[in-house]
């Protein structure tokens, strides 16, 4: 897959240290819902946890595929992509069952947040 930088790679691994000392500045609260990480392609509320695995993930590969089985597993049935483009959104869909029942958004300004947000509700 292309990409406009070094993610998930070795070449970045010099920042992980710098990253995780700076997250640990932040205050992180207990997730009222699981957060689904990229790195473990597992389910997590504890917030130091979550903290440590977001700076794992600058140089770790992402577990895509396993994490959206688990997504599926637990028959989530709408997703929303936050972000620039439509990579994930795209990526998703290719891996989902035609006859599994998911709505895909995506929402590349606050203003489709929005509307997906009010879709969804």
């Amino acid at each position: 897959m292309k990409v406009s930088g070094a993610w998930h790679s070795q070449l970045i691994q010099g920042a992980e240290q710098e990253f995780s000392d700076f997250l640990k500045t932040i205050p992180f609260n207990a997730s009222q819902c699981d957060v689904l990480l990229n790195v473990t392609a597992a389910a997590e509320q504890n917030p130091d946890e979550i903290r440590s695995v977001m700076s794992r993930q600058l140089c770790s590969p992402v577990r895509w595929h396993p994490a959206m089985k688990l997504l599926m597993e637990r028959q989530i049935n709408v997703v929303v992509e936050v972000g620039p483009g439509r990579v994930l959104a795209g990526l998703l869909k290719q891996i989902l069952p035609k006859d599994y029942p998911c709505k895909v958004y995506t929402a590349n300004t606050l203003k489709n947040l929005e509307l997906a947000i009010q879709e969804i509700s």
